[in-house]
Parts: C-alpha cells; sequence; structure tokens
C-alpha cells in the first residue's frame, strides 16, 4: 500500500512546526445558549437519528437552522435575527409542515441565487402514496416564501427505500448531500435511507431533476447506507461520492465524468467494514488534504470495532488512505452518530467532537466526547469532554459546528434523537484575544452553483497552513453552511488565501486582516463558443471537418448537437458541405 514519505518527527517539528499560543480545557467552556437564543425543543422523528439543517438561507450575513420534526408537530425555520438569537418563522414562510420529517439540506436547485430546500422523513412503510411523499422539494420564492414542487419521486420505478422480496421495511431517512457530478453549474442529489436503495438525481438545469440511479452504479445495493458525501478524493476535478454503510463495506464511487460511477474503495483502503454512521471531513494533520472521521459503536458483541480516522496519505497518482484513530486518541466512541471537525480554540488545528447513544444498555449512558488537538506535529487528541462542558449523555444524533453570533469562535448545534434536545451550544472562548485570532471566508459564484458547493479553501498565515472544504451535506443527517472558518492563532493577518473553485481555477487574496467574515464572489469561467464549422470539434477547421461532415449526412436526430448543420435546417447537406469549404478555403 502506497504511503507518503514522511520527514522525521524531529525535523517536522523543528522546522515546520510553530508553537502557537493554545487554549487550554479551562479556557474552552461551551454553554448551553438555546433558550436564551430563543430556540424552543422541537419533537424531533422518533427512530435511529434526526437531523438539522444549518445555511444563510437568506443570504444576510448569519446562520439560520431548519430542523424537521415528528408527525403532526410542525417543522421549524429559526432566522437569525444578526445577533445570534432565532426567531421561528416557518409559518410565514410557508414551511410548517405537520408531515414527519427526518432531515434536511439547503441548495439552488435552480440556479437563481436563492436556497431551496429539500425535505427527507416518511412515516409510511414500504411505499408512500403521493400524499405523504417521503421526499419533498420546495423552491424558495422571490419574496422569501417556499413553495411545495412536484415530490422527488420516479414516477416509473421503485419508490424511494422500497425493499427487495417480501416483506416490509421501515422508510428511514439517513441522509441528504449535494454535489455537481457533471460540472454544469447546477447542484445533482443523493438521498439513501437505512435499508433500502440509495438514489442519485441528476440536477436537469430547467428546475427538473432525473432519477438516474438504476444505470449510474452508485446506487445498485440493497444496503443500510448512513451519512454520504460529495467531495474529489482523487483530484481530478470531478466530484466522487463516499458513502458509509452498516455492517458492510463502505463506498467510494468514483466519478468516471459520464454520469455513472464505479466503486474504488477497496484500492484507496477506504472500504471499512464496521458499522460506520457519521462522517466528517477535514485537514486534522494540516498537510493540504482531507481526512475522514467516521463513528461506528465501540466493540460491539467484541468484534472491536471503534471510530475510525483514515488519513490521506496518497502520493502522486497513488490513492491511499491509512486507519490512524487509535494512534491519534480518538477511536473510543462509544455507540456513535454524528460528528464534526471544528477548530474551537482557534488555534489553527481542527478538533473533533461527536455524539453518542443509543436507547439500550450499556450506551444508554454514553456521554458525548470532545476530544482537543494538541496544536503541532506529531498529532495527538485528548479527550476533554468534560472539561469543555460536552459530556451529556443523551442519544446524540446530528452535531454540526457554525458561528451562531459571529463572535469568532465557532458553537455546537447538537439534536437528540426521538424526545431528546435540541442544544445550541455557545463557545465561550474570548475571540478577542491577541493569541485567537480568526477569518471566516464566503465563498459566492455569480451562477448556478452560487453557495460554490466543492469549494476548497486554503489558508497559510506563518508557518500555518490549512484547507477548508465547502461542502453540502455532513455529520449525520445534518449541514454545515458554506463557509470556511480559519483559526489564526496570534497571527494577525492571513498571508494568502487561496479559493480553488469547482471549475477548476483559483483567485489568490494576500495579506488578509483577521477577525472578519470575507465574501469572495467568482464569475464563473465559461468555455468558448463553439468554432462555427468546426465540425469534428478540434478547434481548427481543415480537411478533417468535411470527412466529418460527410459522415453524418442526412437528417440530424432531434435534440442532439448537430455541429454539421450549419446552414441550420435540421438536416445535413450539399448546402453545408459548401458552406464548409468556403470557410476552409477563404
Amino acid at each position: 500500500m502506497p504511503t507518503r514519505p514522511r520527514l522525521s518527527v524531529a525535523i517536522v517539528t523543528a522546522v515546520l512546526c510553530s508553537r502557537v499560543p493554545h487554549a487550554y480545557p479551562a479556557q474552552l467552556q461551551f454553554l448551553d445558549e438555546t433558550q436564551a437564543r430563543g430556540i424552543t425543543n422541537p419533537v424531533t422523528m422518533d427512530g435511529m437519528a434526526a437531523g438539522a439543517a444549518a445555511a444563510d438561507y437568506d443570504d444576510d450575513g448569519d446562520i439560520d437552522l431548519f430542523v424537521p420534526t415528528e408527525h403532526g408537530h410542525a417543522d421549524r425555520l429559526y432566522r437569525n435575527l444578526g445577533d445570534g438569537t432565532y426567531q421561528d418563522i416557518a409559518e410565514q414562510v410557508g414551511l410548517d409542515s405537520l408531515d414527519a420529517h427526518r432531515a434536511a439540506l439547503w441548495l439552488d436547485y435552480d440556479g437563481d441565487r436563492a436556497m431551496d430546500l429539500v425535505v427527507f422523513g416518511g412515516d409510511c412503510w414500504s411505499e408512500c402514496p403521493p400524499e405523504n411523499a417521503p421526499l419533498k422539494l420546495y423552491r424558495q420564492e422571490n419574496d422569501g416564501t417556499f413553495t411545495a414542487v412536484n415530490p422527488l419521486l420516479d414516477p416509473g420505478g421503485r419508490p424511494i427505500g422500497k425493499p427487495e422480496g417480501d416483506g416490509i421495511a421501515p422508510l428511514h431517512a439517513s441522509s441528504i448531500a449535494a454535489g455537481d457530478i457533471n460540472r454544469d453549474g447546477f447542484l445533482d442529489l443523493y438521498v439513501s435511507v437505512w435499508r433500502g436503495y440509495c438514489r442519485l438525481f441528476l440536477n436537469n438545469g430547467d428546475g427538473t431533476l432525473a432519477d438516474i440511479s438504476s444505470w449510474s452504479g452508485a446506487c445498485d445495493r440493497y444496503e443500510h447506507v448512513w451519512q454520504t458525501m460529495f467531495h474529489d478524493f482523487d483530484g481530478d476535478g470531478w466530484q466522487d461520492i463516499y458513502v458509509c454503510v452498516d455492517a458492510e463495506p463502505n463506498h467510494l464511487y468514483r466519478n468516471q465524468r459520464n454520469n455513472t460511477f464505479v466503486d474504488v474503495a477497496p484500492q484507496y483502503g477506504l472500504d471499512n467494514s464496521m458499522n460506520d454512521m457519521g462522517l466528517t471531513l477535514g485537514d486534522y494533520d494540516n498537510d493540504g488534504d482531507f481526512d475522514l472521521y467516521i463513528t461506528n459503536i465501540w466493540n460491539i458483541h467484541g468484534r472491536g470495532e471503534h471510530n475510525v480516522m483514515f488519513r490521506d496519505d496518497s502520493f502522486g497518482d497513488q490513492p491511499w488512505f491509512t486507519e490512524v484513530a487509535a494512534e491519534l486518541g480518538v477511536d473510543q466512541g462509544h455507540w456513535g452518530w454524528g460528528a464534526t471537525f471544528a477548530d474551537a480554540n482557534n488555534d489553527g488545528w481542527l478538533d473533533l467532537a461527536a455524539t453518542n447513544g443509543f436507547f439500550d444498555e450499556p450506551w444508554d449512558s454514553d456521554p458525548s466526547r470532545f476530544f482537543l488537538h494538541n496544536g503541532q506535529t506529531p498529532v495527538a487528541y485528548q479527550d476533554v469532554s468534560t472539561a469543555v462542558g460536552f459530556h451529556d449523555t443523551d442519544w446524540g444524533s446530528c452535531l454540526v459546528s457554525f458561528d451562531s453570533n459571529r463572535d469568532g469562535d465557532l458553537d455546537l448545534l447538537q439534536v437528540c434523537n426521538g424526545a431528546g434536545p435540541l442544544r445550541l451550544l455557545e463557545n465561550q472562548l474570548d475571540a478577542t484575544a491577541p493569541d485567537q485570532h480568526w477569518l471566516v471566508v464566503r465563498p459566492r459564484i455569480r451562477g448556478a452553483n452560487h453557495w460554490a458547493i466543492g469549494t476548497v479553501i486554503r489558508v497559510k498565515s506563518a508557518a500555518l497552513e490549512m484547507a477548508r472544504l465547502i461542502s453540502a451535506g455532513t455529520s449525520l443527517l445534518g449541514q454545515e453552511p458554506a463557509e470556511a472558518f480559519f483559526g489564526l492563532a496570534h497571527h494577525p493577518r492571513a498571508a494568502r488565501i487561496t479559493i480553488e473553485w469547482p471549475d477548476g481555477t483559483s483567485t489568490v487574496l494576500r495579506d488578509v486582516d483577521a477577525n472578519q467574515v470575507l465574501t469572495v464572489h467568482h464569475d464563473p469561467v465559461l468555455p468558448p463558443p463553439p468554432l462555427y464549422g468546426d465540425v469534428n470539434g478540434d478547434g481548427r477547421i481543415d480537411i478533417g471537418d468535411i470527412f466529418a461532415l460527410i459522415e453524418v449526412w442526412g437528417d440530424c436526430e432531434y435534440g442532439d448537437p448537430c455541429p454539421a448543420d450549419l446552414n441550420g435546417n435540421g438536416s445535413v447537406g450539399w448546402i453545408d458541405l459548401t458552406i464548409l469549404i468556403g470557410l476552409w478555403l477563404f
């Protein structure tokens, strides 16, 4: 198995590592501010998990929250009032459905630069009637209200989650994630269920979605799937899909650039086969690539299972991930569910939080876990859950991090299962201290993918070099906002910010002041218009185009490109040949 060559610990520590002032557990505290912020306890769906979606849905600069709920209880849209307090406006904007919902995801599906909402749940069994569709799409209108559009069901195929063979299986939503699989700027959608078939919807760019599950190669198994994520794992510029599977090997579906996928998890060392559930991506070792942390059930039935950390050790064109959770001290996670990477003390290194629990002994008293990064290399984590105030024993489900009140540090939102609480845990870090600078970068595209999903942002500040991914769908049934948070420790500015856009271009900013929320816009680079007369698409007009035109002589296929039809009459004939000869010779 290939691994990246590594310098000795002594050399790395002496040459590359900057020993920054470290916020110790006594300085880092989380305080439950849920009610004080105006968030009441919603009744989340019973079952094994429930989620929440955090995003700046109204694009006013602060982070709002959508919380799906149990049947008979209205879904909640908590709008951030700009000071970190919230008001439930679901009824005013048309999102107060009383149907049973378990997960939600914000995305701009129609490319109008207004966030729409997908809600996933269902309280029916096997097949859901249209009036109780498990997957609903709400389009945001110009006035900020939402309109329910057609349910995302394939009228000619199997309903979402329908099992094979005899028997009835529960429809249990297990994740929603979005990414642009064909680089057309429109976000495609992957939804999964625990015990059933996943679904992949291709965005047609005209306000409709096509179900390509049956032939995409990414949804061809009946499985117990949990969280999924889009990310370009092999660095070829195309979004791949990672899938966590309960009790069977995980999948890494590599994008074949034609809307099909092939599972390469074994070749990458990512085919973990435990009870994999929650998933978060982050560059925990600040080496420029993204590592995976996946939650599991600790040593269930004595099988030695544990939370896993896959370090990206790819080298050149040889991909490989190495499992290092025990080495780092983050393997013991009880009965794990949601997780998030978050630089909670602004030292420039990613800490790690995970929420746990179950209804049965011994997991009914599992504490949540907070692992503090040691702030140097070699990396090690310390369990400081009790010291920082994140050690509840509820059945935690979804866990996401974001700066809820724009005070310069990351807070935690925890969704507990069933009748459990929803907690907004405010980080009490003093972000005005001289050794705890910070920076938030919000990439925005003046195009269909306005929130720049799939963008990678890199920040260099003195010896710190950090990377963050802008994604849609993470943790467990969760979503974090489309922005990148960087702790800068004692550095008052970032020496360089590099934004790697989904279209393959980059924006570089230098000498950027710390302690600000920075929005960076990008105009997508559009391909040049096709050269008139370039029938074979090689960028020039020559004898090759003559032969290419003759090969397609006759009527054009309806709806297909027909570059040889130079006079636009729907067929290729003598007039087109005459025009082409004139373009070639003159």
